[in-house]
């Protein structure tokens, strides 16, 4: 009985957050993404699937027009979605060199290796909210599957 209490409950926050954060979010000001990634970020230091990069281009007509182009420089799209974003595969020892093709490509929002995240894996920076730590159910959500800390 206790355990289903704590299931319902922890659900209800799970839920409430989600809900709470997308009404939060469309409110938001837009922010002025860039597509330059950052190499003082080691492409050795996060887990990440090895020669696969995420290509955000500005619309679908713009991936469209350079799929020749992916290819002719020994890329491979293994997968793409309407909206421009692209997951491409490319020579894993010529990485940083395809990253800079990429973002000399006005077309191309952004580009970033593929990160291999976990659904609860935390960042290793706390998020820049400053009232990150008045949210009392990450806390509670965190107890739950974790224990005291």
């Amino acid at each position: 009985m206790l355990k289903k209490a704590i299931s319902v409950v922890t659900m209800a926050c799970v839920i409430s957050s989600a809900l709470t954060f997308n009404v939060f979010a469309k409110d938001a000001p837009s922010v002025q993404t860039s597509k330059r990634f950052d190499k003082a970020i080691s492409m050795n230091s996060k887990p990440r699937k090895p020669g696969q990069l995420i290509v955000k281009y500005k619309n679908d007509k713009s991936l469209k027009a350079n799929r020749s182009n992916i290819i002719k420089n020994d890329g491979k799209i293994l997968k793409s979605d309407d909206t421009g974003l692209a997951l491409v595969q490319v020579d894993e020892n010529k990485l940083a060199e395809k990253i800079e093709l990429f973002e000399k490509n006005s077309n191309v929002e952004y580009v970033a290796p593929n990160y291999i995240r976990k659904a609860l894996d935390f960042p290793e920076d706390a998020p820049d909210d400053p009232l990150y730590e008045e949210q009392w159910d990450f806390k509670i959500l965190m107890f739950l599957l974790h224990g005291l800390p």
